[in-house]
């Protein structure tokens, strides 16, 4: 299964980063992240390019992936950067509605709304599109990440 999230740069601004994903070629969903900074851990959206996805049960987001590729200096569990080398590890896909509550991941949605209170623009009704996303993805083996487009 092929996963493509294009960044929309209309709707990228200073608090994030938000686009769409398609699966196998098939609109899915809306997506949010962080805004750029420079592949910063925790703070900065994901660098543009193709991932493997790794499947994490992460301790906070439950069954989900992390993206894999040592060349753009992101690496998944258990595989972080070398010695002496920088790098990022466990860039999830998982639940959120604000960029503000991501640490470098990607947060995944039904529609996006650009002025949801408290924290302004957003991705809503993220439980559920996530829960589609784990359905459709099943096993979580043999899955990949594109990212295209700028971040803002």
């Amino acid at each position: 299964m092929k996963l493509t999230l294009t960044r929309d740069p209309a709707r990228s601004n200073a608090t994030g980063t938000f686009g769409s994903m398609d699966i196998d070629g098939d609109p899915f969903c809306q997506t949010a992240e962080q805004p750029w900074a420079d592949n910063a851990n925790d703070v900065s959206c994901v660098p543009l390019g193709d991932y493997e996805l790794i499947p994490y049960d992460s301790p906070s987001h439950g069954k989900t992936v992390v993206l894999h590729n040592p060349d753009l200096q992101v690496y998944g569990p258990n595989m972080g950067p070398p010695a002496g080398e920088h790098g990022r590890t466990f860039c999830e896909i998982h639940v959120a509605n604000w960029p503000v509550e991501l640490k470098g991941c990607i947060a995944v949605g039904a529609a996006y709304n650009p002025n949801l209170p408290p924290h302004g623009p957003a991705v809503t009704g993220s439980g559920p599109t996530f829960a589609k996303l784990q359905a459709a993805w099943g096993d979580r083996q043999g899955l990949t990440l594109s990212i295209v487009g700028a971040p803002g």
